[in-house]
């Protein structure tokens, strides 16, 4: 196995040589290729060895006296083994499951079909099997084996509808070429094939093996092929994406390419961050949820904002090519083209959905009603939730005009639904900034600033820009560790966004560790454990003394202890634990179901404090008793 350093040294290797000795970089990707088949021969006739051998011990043996003997039961036993793993090695996926789609046939979308005949005919790319239309913002060729290790390889086209629904007629062909490049017969497109095949199997039998000790046949050479060839194959797969970019140039035209090129990542952004986020807003009105699919599309040109596309791009084009990307950056794409970014959006009626033809109407209508019936359950919780809130709105409206002055708290809230709810945005802004001006030091205030100037293109106060909502947030995170998560969200999408990856990758790790540690929090105090730790209280004595009165009042409840537990990763808030026995004459033969009854009555009499575990110290939790009664003025009953 390959540590992160070897890998990382390998792929900086396999790049300097495919830039300086494009040739020898190539003879080495054959030669590797070639390895992983001369493998794959061994094992074939190592399986075919065993399964002969074992058959013949069994023929052989069959009849003689003393039948069956022990090298009988060997050779069936080596004879099953062998069967099951060529079973494996026939079944496996490439370590990947087929993509869902909705196939779609010659006579519903024939002008689909001809455009992809006329095009793999000229870039002389291998056929196509099958196409399926997908419900994501994309395309790409699907290459899995029908016959597991041994190949046999299944092609598929993969067709996004919101694709289709987005893009013009023009640029939906660029993207079929470039697709197709990566099926041709020429260029280095045989070689990146080969490259990917070698992939798709090597990782596919690791995955379909795992930790199986049947798998010592492949162990040490999977656990080296795999690295060494994925970090070789880096440079080969940038390098064929400019091949496939030309191609789409040569076959469709250079205007055509650059402008999918320009708005492919503009379009798939104003999805991700405009499309859906908009069309969930209708939720908020809407009892059942829409049809997203028939509403995509109609008139992309005036639903982007023209100066939001083009920071976009803008931001595309900041991003640099990284030694593990397997797609070269945008700016060397355009460089490649000897080109500029050129941004032309499809306008009413000039989407390229009517290449599905006859078949456009019942994938849409599905797709809808597939989305629909997964999305139903939180979208009608949300209208419900939205509903609730325009009462709350209200409610804070009326007592601000009546001269009430909110909490933190409430100010937040009240600022929220003002968005939420009225879509006001200057009204909120001013909100949040008077909530900031009114308590500074208040978490709440700097993370609803922060995150509103991180967030938003309304800032009408000049001395405010991103850069302060950038600081705001991470004072909001000095004030308050809990807000450490949300924060270093926000803080990583806007670097992301804003092509500042390292700083990205900073917030990255620091949200990765806090989770971590809050999932530690929460399993540390989900559970009460007889290794753990305990200690008085602490609460005051009018609450101990509720709680005592109301146990009291329990009958059958012979013993209550109250300690708070010790705890290692965060002390606050305290989290206190209450122990109880019943008494004696209640533990004949149901001891755990009277507890059960007593833990319920318990709950409803006692007024528990913020966090507390309530725990029978019967039967295998007897040992509570002896921990409990250690801790001073821990005994209630």
């Amino acid at each position: 196995m390959m540590t992160d350093e070897q890998f990382n040294a390998a792929v900086s290797e396999a790049d300097a040589l495919a830039r300086t000795q494009p040739d020898r970089y190539q003879r080495k990707m054959w030669c590797l290729i070639l390895l992983g088949d001369l493998y794959l021969a061994a094992i074939t006739l190592t399986l075919l060895a065993f399964l002969t051998g074992s058959l013949w011990v069994i023929i052989r043996d069959a009849g003689s006296p003393g039948w069956p003997g022990w090298q009988t039961a060997l050779g069936l036993s080596v004879l099953i083994w062998a069967g099951w793993l060529t079973r494996k090695l026939l079944l496996m996926q490439g370590g990947r499951k087929p993509e869902a789609g909705i196939p779609i046939t010659r006579q519903q979308a024939p002008e689909l079909f001809a455009l992809l005949d006329r095009l793999c005919s000229q870039a002389d790319a291998l056929p196509l099997r099958q196409v399926l239309i997908t419900d994501a913002f994309y395309a790409g060729v699907e290459q899995l084996p029908r016959l597991g290790i041994f190949g046999w390889h299944q092609r598929k086209l993969l067709l996004g509808l919101p694709l289709l629904k987005c893009l013009t007629a023009e640029q939906c062909k660029v993207v079929l070429a470039h697709e197709l490049g990566h099926l041709s017969r020429g260029g280095l497109g045989r070689l990146s094939r080969r490259a990917h095949y070698q992939m798709l199997r090597w990782t596919g039998l690791a995955d379909t093996l795992g930790e199986n000790p049947h798998n010592l046949l492949f162990k040490h050479f999977l656990e080296w092929f795999i690295s060494y060839l994925g970090a070789c194959a880096f440079p080969l797969a940038r390098l064929t994406e400019h091949e496939a970019d030309a191609l789409s140039v040569r076959l469709v035209s250079k205007e055509a390419a650059v402008e999918t090129l320009s708005v492919s990542s503009v379009i798939e952004r104003f999805l991700e961050e405009g499309y859906w986020p908009q069309l969930r807003q209708l939720a908020d009105k809407l009892p059942e949820p829409v049809a997203p699919y028939r509403m995509m599309g109609k008139n992309l040109a005036a639903e982007v904002n023209a100066a939001w596309a083009e920071r976009c791009i803008a931001a595309d084009m900041a991003r640099t090519t990284g030694l593990i990307d397997t797609h070269p950056a945008t700016q060397d794409r355009f460089k490649a083209l000897q080109a500029a970014p050129r941004l032309v959006l499809a306008g009413a009626g000039q989407n390229a959905a009517g290449l599905l033809g006859s078949a456009l109407g019942p994938v849409t209508e599905q797709m809808d009603r597939e989305w629909q019936d997964k999305n139903r359950a939180w979208w009608t919780e949300r209208y419900q939730r939205v509903q609730n809130g325009r009462r709350q709105f209200a409610e804070l409206n009326a007592r601000v005009a009546g001269g009430a002055v909110l909490t933190v708290e409430e100010a937040y809230q009240r600022a929220q639904l003002t968005w939420s709810i009225g879509r006001n945005e200057e009204e909120t802004f001013k909100q949040l900034l008077a909530l900031y001006y009114r308590a500074q030091e208040h978490p709440l205030a700097s993370f609803g600033l922060g995150a509103w100037l991180l967030n938003r293109d309304y800032m009408p106060e000049d001395e405010y820009d991103e850069e302060d909502g950038y600081a705001l947030l991470e004072q909001a995170m000095r004030f308050d560790e809990s807000f450490t998560a949300r924060c270093c969200e926000m803080l990583r999408d806007y670097c992301q966004r804003n092509g500042r990856d390292e700083e990205a990758q900073h917030w990255e790790e620091k949200l990765k560790a806090r989770l971590e540690l809050e999932e530690a929090v929460k399993q540390e105090r989900s559970q009460v454990l007889l290794a753990d730790q305990f200690e008085p209280h602490g609460l005051a004595e009018d609450v101990v003394a509720k709680m005592r009165n109301a146990l009291k009042s329990i009958p059958g409840l012979r013993k209550a202890y109250l300690v708070r537990k010790r705890l290692k990763h965060s002390s606050q808030p305290p989290c206190y634990v209450l122990g109880y026995a019943v008494t004696a004459w209640l533990q004949f033969g149901t001891r755990q179901q009277d507890a059960q009854k007593m833990l319920q009555q318990i709950q409803a009499a006692v007024e528990c404090p913020e966090e507390m575990r309530i725990v029978s110290m019967e039967g295998k939790n007897r040992g509570f008793r002896g921990k409990f009664s250690k801790v001073p003025e821990a005994r209630l009953v």
